[in-house]
Parts: C-alpha cells; structure tokens; sequence
C-alpha cells in the first residue's frame, strides 16, 4: 500500500553533519503511518506541492528518520543543504510518500556518481584542463563522499583539498538519475567526471563562498523563516511582513514601507533572527554598525538597491541613534530619506528589504523615523510564558532522568519566571557544571543525568539581568495554605482562567477583570495570596512595592510606573502585584482629602490611571493592590475598569486560624494534650501573622528551656511544645487589630 502525507519542511535550527544532510525528519506518529513500524533509515519520496495540491515537477528522495526531539504531525525537518539541492523553499509544503512493496525501502548503494568542477577562483582554471591531474583529485572527492555515506544530485563539496590548492566540485548524477538518493561505498561506487567541463549550476544560480558543504541554489524566489521554538507567532508575523517580496504576490501600494521593526528585551531572539534571515542566503545581506558614518550608511543603502534582491539589517538601532552622537540628528534625517525613497519605488516591487531591531519601538525609535512610510511597522517578540518556557527547555536536549523527564521540564518552566531564552540556555549549562562537580564529590559515574538538585542550586543565585530592583521570584505559596479566604482565591483563579483562554468566555463577557485591590488589616495574607497567585498561575509576576516606585527627581517616579507596565505587557500573560499601593496612588488634592501618604504619590496617579485603562488597553495583564488603607487611596482608582474588584481581607476565622494552627504543628513536637480547638478560640482578632509570631516565640521559649536543662542534666526528658506554653504566650501577646480598625473597614467596605 502506498501511504503519504502533506508537511511543511522546515530547517534543523543547527544543520546536521555531513551524514545526515539527505535525511527528512518526521513526527515518530507520522513514521508509523506510513512505514507501520518506528525503523528510521527507510527510502521516501519527496515532492513539493502548490497551494491545491497537485504535484508540481520536483520529485527527490530521500532518507525517512523520526525527528529526536517534540515534532507537530504537519512539519518535516530537511537540512538546509538537502532544500537547496532540491530547489525546495525555506517553508515548503510537501508531500511525503512511502511504497515499500515497490522496493522503495532501503537506501540502494551508489553504483556511480558523476562530478563536476564548479570552482569559481580567479586565476584557477578547471581541473578538466589538466586530465592526468583528475586521478590525483579523485581520491580526496572520495574521501569526502565517504564521510557524506549518501549522496544525491546538487551536492557541493567544498574546499576538496590537494596540497596548496582547493576546489568545489558538485555532484551531477547519482546512478545516471538527477533525484535518486544512494549511499556511497568506496570499495563499489565509481565516481567519474562527464566527457564536459560544463557547470552544473544555470546561470540564475548562485553558490555560497562560505561553508564546507553547500547546495546549488535556484534563483531566490521568497524569504521566509522557518519556524522557531518559543518563537513562532513571531515568526508567522514576520514572515506575512515579507511576503511582498514574494515576486508572484501583489506589489506594495505607493508609499508603503519595505521596513520593519523587531522590539523585544534583551536575549528574547531579534539577533537570531537577523542572523537567521541573513543565513537563508536568500539575497545579499548588508549590516549597519552602530558607529557607521553618514557616507557609509548612504553607500549601503545604494549598493543594496543596486545588487537586488538585498537586505539590510541595524541590529540595536537605538545603539546607531543613541543620544551621545554628535550627529543623530543628522543620521535620523539621512535614514528618513533613504525609507521615504524606498517607500515611494513600492509600485515597481524592488526586492529589498530593512530589518531593524529595537529594545521598546516607542522610546528607541524617533517619532520622525515612526511615520508612515518609514519604520512604521513593529513585531512585538513576546517574553517566553510558561508554555514556551517548556518548549525552550526541550529543545536543549538536557540529560534528564527518562522517568521524570517532563515533570522536571515542567517544575523548571514554573521557576523561571521572567527567564529568556538566553537565560535558560545558561541556566542548564551551569546546571551542568554543578552536576560534573556533584558526580566528582561522590565518584557515582553511573548518574550522568541532572537532576533537581543541580537546577536548585544555580536558581539561588539566577536572578534575570533586566530584572533587576523587582521582585520576579516569590516565596513558594499554594491556594491550600491560604485560610479563610474561599471568595477571593476563587476570584483569582477564575481571573487566570478567563486570561489564558478569553475565547472561551468571549460570548458571555466583553473584557474580563483587570483590577483587584486586597484590603485589610496588616498581617492577614494579602502579600501571602499574591506569592500563591505567582505560584500557582504559571503567569509572568512582577511584585514591587509602592514606596519603591517613588523617585524625589521629577518625572522618574511617572516614568518608573511606565516601565513596570510595559515590561508586563511585553512579558503577557503576566501579573503586577502593587504592594502599599496607598504610598504611590494618594488621593489628589483635588477630592479635598489631605490623607495622601506620601508628596509625590499624589502626582503619580495620572500615570497610573493612565497605564491602567489609558489610551494603551492591558492585554492579557492583570493588576492586584494591596493595601491597610483604602481610605487613602485616589477614588479615580477604584471605579469599574480600573481596581474595580474590591476584596476585604479580615482576619482568620475560628476555622483558618485552627488550620494555621495545624499546619505549624506539622512535624513539631507537640504534647498528646496539645489542645488546638482551645487555642484557636482563644486567638480571636488576632491575624495571621500574629499567630505564626505567637508560634515562633513559643518555639524560641522551648529551644531556651532545653539547653538550660541540658546543662543541668545533659540526658534530661525531650521538651514538648504544650497548650500551656501557648496560653503563656498569648496573654503576653498585644493585638494589634483593634475593634476600630475593623469597625472601620466594614463601614469603609459598604462605601465602596
């Protein structure tokens, strides 16, 4: 039976060895489809297909392999050299089949591959010149071929050395065939050249100077990127920028930019991608340093328009444009006329493209740069979440346990909140470091895989560079340990449900809540619900409190607030955690209270206001306050669309401050009387964390009387922590909630 399937091919992200250039890769569900067993090695047919369907003439094999890592049903990986032989794009859709009864199965031995000298050296004439020179050659092709074990038309073998002088030769014919796939055999293989010194390549082609092994390319048709982990809505945005260069699409209208802007923070990926669209050899590929003169810049861009089809990249552009140069103005004026030229050449579709990179677009690039035309289009490449988090760690193949393989991929992407890509590459590469010291402390080469252990003690110390003065790494805290408060856990959870999946919800509500303000008196688990919010949502979390936002400089404490936001808009799904929000959110003067808590809070909130349903609408982020003072709090911030879920947090309850009770008791050494009903009655109106203070200080009592007794008698009888110790301390203990002060919330609670 014939069986085939319909993929996109894709590149490997770093191509493969000599070996496995002539493999395709497929999902290990799609090689049981089509061969009914999980044996790699086996013979394909590869044909690219329009966007209908039906086949089009580009039929090669190929060798079938499981991919090793994760791989979607619709996608094939192919080396880049392999692609390029075939003439196949960067993302081509393609049609795989399998016949194994036709004797398609294993890949047949090259019986003959034919060479030719494809050399292009000035000064250097073809090694057909020199016939009794093309034994001498033959053996070092060999040698290559062998180290290549298959071979198929379109192979170029570079820089095939033989004393001082290096050549590149391509392969013709594999077995008289122009698609076929074989294995070469030293011993059984003959490798000739044609009767002809005639080039392999047509004179549309081009083939690359740079690498040892490289494919005879057609002439470019499209640029597109292949997908990448972690980024591939990014790249899907990309890749609709470029398809007018796509010379079958339709042309740009009159006035229209062939430039784009990548804004991300730093080590989300805009380098790899330059680098990864300059490396698809589609065009020739000029960059501009962040030092170039005006001269050079100008010479760039005309050079480019001349040896279309080109691009240019600025990587950092705000390093080009930075404030200290003499002469950004004028470099800002020269880029304006350079985009405006290209802009209005759009009719006639010039095949040149501008990538340019940028921390913030906003704040990096120059609002004369930002107008239509010009460096008006910018592609936001989001902060890894959970997921992708996931996605970037399995694609680094770490050595883990086979058993708890993804359950430590998962832990790890839940304790790395706010890492980039760049950071967990580093974090599993110290984690190695830990692991080869582990295995040399205890000479146990048999455990050469990480383990929780390694991760744990590099994450002590990893703190995210661009994080640096917030608070991205909470205590550990679980919805379970959050007493009393049913209502307000529900609320948050149904609010990290309605962010991960707002279609879900879409029919029943217009835009979910943004906004929780947590009041109550001090110590009764506001911060506490907000590290379990962290904890447990998988959400990017910035915590940072009120008072550190405030800057005595005019406008730094405005533009602190702007920086907060963004960073968690740019890291969504995300959550702001506002601590004392009361000391940078104080009522203005303006609503006659003079209760503000601080001078500069007051001035902050329009800037708050502002990010909170401003011009600027919070996707997929949202905001909770804490605070022991509504009272002083902006009444702007507390209407519907801003704070508008409003949460008192009392006290615990008889039953939360039982189960506090419980959960310290926990592998203590507690007396049989231990009374806990007693004295959780007995702490009325005390918070939460009164009663874990009135446990330590009991705790602290007991450490004392043991090592008095143990100078007495060194084998007196164990301490027990009694109900007695407790009601000691409780007596001495001074609530600090008073009647008032929950007199005061519940009328406060009314009012709002």
């Amino acid at each position: 039976m014939v069986k085939s399937i319909e993929v996109t091919l894709t590149s490997y992200q770093t191509e493969p060895a000599a070996k496995a250039c002539g493999r395709i890769l497929v999902s290990k569900d799609n090689l049981l489809f089509l061969t009914g067993a999980l044996e790699s090695g086996r013979l394909c047919i590869v044909e690219k297909i329009d966007g209908d369907g039906s086949s089009v003439p580009v039929r090669r094999e190929a060798s079938l392999w499981a991919s090793p890592d994760p791989l979607r049903r619709n996608l094939g990986r192919v080396s880049k050299v392999f692609r390029e032989a075939c003439g196949f794009g960067s993302a081509e859709k393609c049609r795989i089949t399998f016949a194994a009864e036709n004797g398609l199965d294993a890949v047949p031995e090259a019986a003959e591959v034919v060479v030719e000298d494809v050399t292009k050296r000035e000064g250097l004439e073809p090694v057909a010149s020199d016939p009794e020179k093309l034994p001498l050659w033959m053996e070092h092709i060999e040698e290559q071929l062998d180290a290549a074990e298959v071979v198929f038309p379109g192979m170029i073998l570079r820089d095939v050395k033989r004393r001082r002088t290096r050549r590149d030769f391509a392969v013709k014919t594999v077995n008289g065939e122009t698609n076929k796939l074989a294995r070469f055999c030293v011993d059984q293989t003959k490798v000739r050249f044609p009767s002809h010194s005639l080039a392999l390549r047509p004179a549309s082609s081009s083939v690359s100077a740079t690498g040892s092994t490289a494919m005879v390319r057609a002439a470019p048709q499209r640029l597109q990127v292949d997908p990448i982990v972690g980024l591939e809505s990014t790249v899907e945005l990309l890749n609709e920028f470029l398809l007018f260069l796509d010379p079958t699409g339709d042309h740009r209208v009159p006035g229209e930019s062939c430039a784009v802007v990548l804004q991300g923070d730093t080590g989300t990926g805009k380098t790899m991608l330059l680098k990864r669209l300059a490396a698809l050899d589609w065009g020739r590929a000029y960059h501009i340093q962040p030092g170039e003169k005006l001269s050079a810049i100008q010479d760039i861009f005309t050079e480019a328009a001349e040896h279309m089809p080109s691009m240019i990249t600025i990587d950092n552009i705000e390093k080009l444009l930075s404030e200290e140069r003499a002469n950004r103005a004028a470099v800002i004026q020269l880029l304006s006329k350079l985009l405006d030229q290209l802009a209005q050449a759009a009719v006639t579709g010039p095949q040149l493209v501008v990538i340019v990179t940028c921390t913030n677009y906003t704040r990096d690039i120059p609002a004369e740069l930002r107008q239509p035309g010009r460096l008006d289009d910018s592609i936001t490449i989001p902060f890894p979440d959970t997921e992708t988090r996931q996605a970037i760690l399995r694609s680094f193949d770490m050595p883990l346990p086979p058993a708890s393989h993804d359950a430590m991929i998962r832990e790890l992407s839940l304790k790395t909140h706010a890492f980039n890509g760049h950071e967990l590459r580093s974090l599993f590469y110290k984690a190695s470091k830990k692991k080869r010291a582990r295995i040399k402390e205890t000479g146990d080469m048999a455990q050469q895989c990480l383990i929780d252990q390694d991760f744990d003690v590099v994450l002590q110390s990893a703190v995210p560079a661009r994080m640096d003065g917030i608070n991205i790494k909470p205590r550990p805290v679980y919805w379970h340990q959050i007493h009393g408060q049913a209502a307000l856990v529900e609320a948050l959870q149904s609010a990290v449900d309605m962010l991960n999946d707002p279609e879900e919800y879409a029919s029943l509500l217009k835009s979910s809540p943004r906004g929780f303000l947590l009041y109550g008196p001090p110590g009764c688990s506001k911060t506490m619900t907000a590290q379990a919010l962290a904890t447990e949502s998988g959400l990017n979390y910035f915590s940072v409190k009120g008072g550190e936002l405030l800057n005595q400089y005019v406008g730094e404490s405005e533009r602190g607030i702007r920086e907060l936001f963004e960073r968690a808009k740019r890291a969504a799904p995300a959550v702001i955690f506002l601590d004392e929000i009361d000391a940078v959110a104080g009522r203005r003067s303006d609503f006659g209270d003079k209760s503000a808590s601080s001078n500069r809070g007051p001035q902050v909130v329009p800037a708050l206001l502002s990010e909170l349903d401003g011009f600027e609408t919070l996707s997929k982020v949202f905001v909770v306050a804490a605070t022991n003072r509504p009272e002083s709090l902006d009444p702007a911030l507390l209407r519907p669309g801003r704070l508008e879920r409003h949460f008192y947090v009392p006290p615990p309850n008889e039953q939360a401050r039982r189960a506090i009770l419980q959960t310290w008791a926990q592998g203590m050494s507690v007396s049989p009387e231990f009374d806990m009903d007693h004295l959780a009655r007995l702490t009325d109106k005390f918070s939460g964390a009164e009663l874990v203070g009135i446990c330590h200080e009991v705790g602290l009592a007991a450490v004392m009387k043991k090592q008095k007794e143990r100078k007495v008698r060194p084998d007196a009888e164990p301490v027990l922590l009694t109900t007695e110790m407790f009601e000691d301390q409780i007596r001495k203990t001074k609530k600090m909630i008073t009647a008032q002060m929950l007199d005061f919330f519940s009328t406060w609670s009314v009012s709002y």
